[in-house]
């Protein structure tokens, strides 16, 4: 169809929703405490690997922490696979819990 006056061209937005950053109910009076980056050490084995990223079975049994292959330290995600144990500084991202800084642990 031609582009003209009688025929407009109709852009059509998806807008993201936006969620507030609040503390669940009840803890608005706890503050946020700093623990150094070199005391904050998790271990736990590689669970699931992709092209680019995977994912980690923290050792205390927490919820799997997700992984990029830029995180890694001293290998490369090709260096890893399932069941290879790692050490890494456990994060938070907008989708849940993350690993930064993984090294793995010879064994």
């Amino acid at each position: 169809m031609p582009n003209d006056e009688s025929n407009p061209i109709v852009y059509y937005l998806r807008m993201k929703e936006v969620k507030p950053n609040l503390p669940p109910a009840g803890l608005a009076h706890v503050s946020k405490v700093v623990v150094p980056a070199s005391l904050k050490l998790v271990t736990g084995k590689i669970h699931n690997l992709r092209l680019g990223f995977g994912f980690i079975m923290p050792d205390d049994g927490s919820e799997n922490a997700f992984f990029h292959a830029t995180d890694i330290e001293g290998c490369t995600i090709y260096d890893l696979k399932p069941g290879d144990s790692v050490e890494y500084e456990p994060g938070f991202n907008e989708k849940g819990p993350c690993a930064r800084k993984i090294r793995r642990l010879t064994s």
